[in-house]
């Protein structure tokens, strides 16, 4: 048997990403490629909503309710949802009140580099 099971499988054939730990992401959800009639058919495990999105649910309810509604039709299909580009507590709040998995954005943190942020998570 092979020492590096993990990595080839039971019959020699290499692993998928998913069997390695690796998880997908479809960025920038809501852009002009990352269509709603899609989600079910790509192999992924999680959306990133996009910012443009984020940035409209404080001024347009419309927007509100679209992403509600996305985040549930998401977790029903099993995937994880991450927001990204929070930077009001307005846009925050709502999110988790939505289910939201994880956020991103300025309001947590502002860019950092290498250094710095492995010292944040030190």
């Amino acid at each position: 048997m092979c020492p590096h099971r993990r990595l080839c499988g039971y019959r020699g054939q290499a692993a998928s990403p998913r069997e390695l730990g690796v998880t997908i992401a479809l960025d920038d959800f809501g852009t002009s490629c990352s269509a709603l009639s899609r989600i079910g058919e790509l192999p992924i495990d999680c959306i990133k909503i996009d910012k443009g999105f984020i940035d409209n649910m404080i001024f347009k309810a419309k927007h509100r309710l679209i992403i509600k509604d996305l985040i549930s039709m998401c977790h029903k299909l099993g995937l994880r949802v991450v927001a990204e580009g929070v930077e009001q507590e307005t846009q925050r709040r709502d999110l988790l009140e939505s289910g939201c998995d994880a956020m991103q954005g300025y309001l947590y943190s502002k860019l950092l580099l290498e250094e710095e942020a492995l010292a944040k998570l030190a």
